[in-house]
């Protein structure tokens, strides 16, 4: 008998102290590789809430109770909205899905070519246009990127890509920052 009392007891303060307890929903920013999946991304302060889940973009991910599926690149923002009782909470989110598998064509080169990595430069300036694919080898529209010198060298951006000048072997490194993707060229003057 003792024993009951103590559980009751027990289970009487648990539930005040849920009770007295500000209720909440928190959920932080998720970033996800195309085909990954997020379990447990949002927290409730009472595990019997209502949830509502609202997708900006539904063609970037798929939500399922509590697991979050990458399915398309880009950001969603997600809101997130809990009730219990008469209480209601609300939190909204932000999902980016990337894709770490992009690769670099390149569509025209002058005065240069390139064999696994390596561009042979046949003349002091030469000039190269690529083109980045995603791994579904979708063509991502004019990404934005940073171009790095390892070496003696110069580079300029153009429309399509890169005109080099080159003095020497260098190593040229291309930063799509918001791809979170780069290509490093090694350039050998010929």
């Amino acid at each position: 008998m003792l024993a009951v009392s103590a559980i009751l007891l027990l289970t009487f303060l648990t539930d005040k102290k849920q009770e007295n307890q500000e209720f909440y929903c928190k959920a932080q920013d998720v970033n996800l590789i195309i085909g990954e999946t997020a379990y447990n991304y949002y927290q409730l302060s009472h595990q019997l809430a209502i949830v509502q889940i609202n997708v900006e973009k539904e063609n970037i991910i798929e939500i399922d109770n509590n697991k979050i599926t990458a399915i398309g690149i880009g950001s969603t923002k997600v809101t997130l909205s809990a009730s219990y009782g008469e209480e209601n909470a609300q939190t909204t989110f932000t999902v980016k899905v990337s894709d770490n598998n992009y690769t670099l064509s390149f569509i025209q080169t002058v005065d240069c070519y390139l064999e696994d990595k390596t561009l042979f430069a046949t003349s002091n300036i030469c000039q190269v246009d690529f083109e980045v694919y995603d791994s579904r080898g979708i063509k991502m529209p004019s990404p934005q990127y940073e171009i790095i010198i390892d070496g003696d060298g110069s580079a300029v951006k153009t429309f399509y890509g890169v005109v080099l000048s080159v003095n020497s072997n260098c190593k040229i490194t291309l930063v799509f920052t918001e791809l979170e993707f780069e290509f490093i060229i090694n350039v050998v003057l010929k």
